[in-house]
């Protein structure tokens, strides 16, 4: 779950996807550790994505119903690529991604975390379209 205007878009249709099919929903959270200059320190992006990823967990328990099984977790590494890799896939699973902010609303744009994140995807990636008026992730 990226922290980018739009992001409840994604956050809205994962949760209303899962609960529709009674599925379990886990939230991914991605920490891509690269240096930029300028940047936050690892440390720094580790911290505010761990509060997203706790903040945005809160939010699907307050949606769904109260056993609903809803999980969340931070995965970082060297790179994007890296931090994919870490996680465990099961069978069945799919990772829901908004679209890139330069898509036209409506329409599918894969930004650069994504392709990258596609390149070593064991599941499918489900594109969530940019809504009308909004910027997605």
């Amino acid at each position: 779950m990226g922290t980018r205007p739009g992001a409840h878009v994604l956050l809205d249709t994962a949760l209303r996807i899962c609960k529709r099919a009674e599925t379990p929903l886990r939230l991914v959270s991605l920490v891509s550790i690269d240096p930029i200059p300028g940047g936050d320190d690892d440390q720094s992006a580790r911290e505010r994505a761990t509060i997203h990823a706790q903040q945005s967990l809160e939010t699907a328990k307050l949606v769904l119903p109260p056993d609903f099984p809803v999980t969340s977790t931070v995965a970082e590494g060297p790179t994007v690529e890296a931090a994919v890799n870490k996680l465990d896939w099961h069978e069945g699973d799919i990772i829901m991604v908004g679209s890139s902010r330069l898509a036209q609303p409506r329409r599918l744009f894969l930004g650069s975390t994504a392709a990258k994140m596609l390149r070593v995807l064991q599941v499918p990636m489900v594109v969530i379209p940019k809504e009308e008026g909004g910027d997605s992730d």
